[in-house]
C-alpha cells in the first residue's frame, strides 16, 4: 500500500477514535486547516495536545505495553516508561487510558445559568 495512503487513512482512524473518546471535533489537519509543520490532526482534536499519528505495522514497544497490562494489578492503569540511547524519558499507554487521565486532569464542566428576567 501506498504509504501515503496509509497515513491518511491513519489519520482518519486516528481522528474518529479521538473524537470518540474525547468528544471533540477531531479531523486531519492538512485536509481542513493544516499547513507544513502543522499536528496531524488539528489543534482542537485534543485540546492542549500536538498529536502526530503514525500508522505502523510493527511497533516494538508495544510489546512492553501488552505486558504491562497483563501484569497490572488491582485495576491499575497499564504504563510503559521507555527510553533509548541519549534519549529523555518516553510514555506510552492506551489512547483510551490516556482519554480517561486526560479527563480526570480537566476542570469539570460548570453548568450554565439561566438568563435572569
Amino acid at each position: 500500500m501506498n504509504s501515503c495512503l496509509k497515513g491518511k487513512r491513519g489519520e482518519r482512524e486516528a481522528a474518529a477514535a479521538i473524537r470518540a473518546l474525547f468528544g471533540t471535533a477531531a479531523k486531519r489537519s492538512q485536509q481542513h486547516c493544516g499547513a507544513y509543520g502543522d499536528s496531524d490532526l488539528c489543534p482542537d482534536a485534543i485540546p492542549g495536545y500536538h498529536v502526530e499519528v503514525k500508522n505502523l505495522a510493527k511497533v516494538a514497544a508495544l510489546k512492553h505495553l501488552k505486558q504491562a497490562a497483563s501484569d497490572a494489578k488491582d485495576g491499575r492503569t497499564p504504563l510503559v516508561v521507555i527510553k533509548g540511547s541519549r534519549t529523555p524519558w518516553h510514555v506510552i499507554m492506551t489512547l483510551e487510558d490516556f482519554a480517561k487521565e486526560y479527563a480526570k486532569s480537566r476542570p469539570p464542566a460548570q453548568p450554565e445559568r439561566e438568563a435572569t428576567p
